[in-house]
């Protein structure tokens, strides 16, 4: 079985974002990484360039349905 290495670059390592995922599981959330983000990080994240929410929603997401878009507000 070939093993998934990605991990969203908004997360320290691929350890801290296997953990979210265990979390996640663990309390039978439907979520990717963006449903648990708030404003400060994803302005911080977008400032390093290390937001790119199309990858992260639809690589950690556990649901069926498609991911749609995180609205940000127009003040960030």
């Amino acid at each position: 079985m070939k093993q998934n290495n990605w991990y969203p670059l908004c997360f320290e390592s691929r350890a801290k974002y296997l953990s979210w995922k265990e979390a996640r599981d663990y309390a039978h959330e439907v979520a990717s990484v963006c449903d648990d983000c708030n404003a400060d990080y994803l302005a911080e994240m977008q400032r390093q360039k290390r937001c790119i929410p199309q990858d992260a929603m639809f690589n950690s997401t556990n649901s069926k349905k498609p991911c749609k878009p995180k609205t940000i507000p127009s003040y960030i």
